[in-house]
């Protein structure tokens, strides 16, 4: 779940949702030297302190995704609801065209959409976090 959320390169999932707004930053920094000399110096070593930022942001969204996947999915008692109808679903006959796998994914979706859905959790997480990438940006300004 957690390199699903993350994607492994620029046009996956969280990385390619930021991919943009990442890249306008980028390039507002970047200008900001053009801008004023004395910042020559100060932008780029900023510059590498946004992208270690941002790479931080992107683990650490992961890690909040893997985590709430883990409460989701986990067993939280011997009479779950969710672990008991996959357990059912292993010795149940199926219709024709029917299959085990199909099944245990669509329950397993089901879950994960449960309030609050995976979505929405990720959506709050990265917003969350992205906001604490922006205000540690912005504290190289001393703001």
């Amino acid at each position: 779940m957690r390199v699903v959320a993350e994607g492994t390169d620029e046009d996956e999932m969280l990385k390619k949702f930021t991919k943009q707004t990442k890249h306008e930053l980028e390039n507002i920094l970047t200008e900001l030297t053009s801008a004023n000399e004395s910042l020559k110096t100060f932008i780029p070593e900023l510059v590498i302190k946004f992208n270690s930022l941002y790479d931080d942001f992107i683990t650490e969204v992961g890690v909040q995704i893997e985590h709430e996947a883990r409460r989701k999915l986990s067993p939280q008692s011997t009479d779950s609801e969710f672990w008991t109808a996959l357990i059912n679903e292993k010795g149940r006959e199926k219709r024709k065209g029917e299959k085990y796998g199909d099944n245990v994914c669509q329950t397993w979706k089901r879950e994960l959409e449960t309030e609050p859905s995976l979505n929405t959790f990720l959506e709050i997480k990265a917003g969350q976090y992205w906001a604490e990438l922006v205000t540690k940006i912005l504290k190289f300004f001393g703001q």
